[in-house]
């Protein structure tokens, strides 16, 4: 590790390998990921609570001195309430992700409604094991809608499509998606 932590991209990080290992199977290790981005925000937390509590001493210090005195140091945090606001995001969409793997869709679509992802097919796939079809379908089409000629948003579409018996349309998505993956084979050599 440098001798410059930066929490915001290990935090990131921690919430793709803690992803991982929830859609592996492997949960014991994706509770570990869990674990060490519950520790890290309690470190940031810590820390700004400190660095508040030191701002005020000094703001109170300076506010008893003559005018002319010394200023008190600008106030911590802007930084920090963003590092903080990563880490609790990282950590609210991998508990969303280890609810999805078990099976839980109503937690999962509340972790991820909490962490504010903008990752439509995640949300499709999530309302759709909460049992909100309409929101999956929707979910899953607004993904595609911004993904034109994208392979990933357009398989997503498909398998939602299909869980929502709704097979004549996914079958016709289905030759979209050929189509795009035989242009890439052939293009790709």
């Amino acid at each position: 590790r440098s001798p410059v932590e930066d929490r915001a991209a290990d935090s990131r990080r921690l919430e793709g390998l803690g992803a991982a290992y929830f859609y592996t199977g492997d949960a014991a290790h994706g509770r570990e990921q869990i674990i060490t981005l519950e520790k890290m925000v309690a470190t940031v937390q810590k820390t700004a609570d400190a660095r508040r509590a030191e701002a005020r001493a000094a703001e109170e210090k300076v506010s008893a001195k003559p005018i002319g005195g010394r200023r008190a140091p600008p106030a911590p945090g802007k930084a920090r309430a963003n590092k903080l606001k990563t880490i609790e995001r990282a950590l609210s969409l991998l508990r969303g992700h280890e609810a999805l793997a078990a099976g839980d869709g109503k937690a999962a679509v509340t972790h991820f409604e909490q962490a504010s992802t903008k990752d439509k097919e995640l949300l499709s796939r999530a309302y759709l094991a909460a049992g909100d079809r309409a929101k999956a379908e929707e979910s899953a089409r607004a993904a595609l809608d911004s993904g034109k000629n994208q392979f990933y948003p357009l398989a997503n579409s498909i398998d939602v499509l299909w869980r929502l018996d709704k097979k004549s349309e996914a079958g016709k998505r289905f030759e979209v998606l050929r189509t795009l993956g035989y242009q890439a084979d052939v293009f790709g050599r």
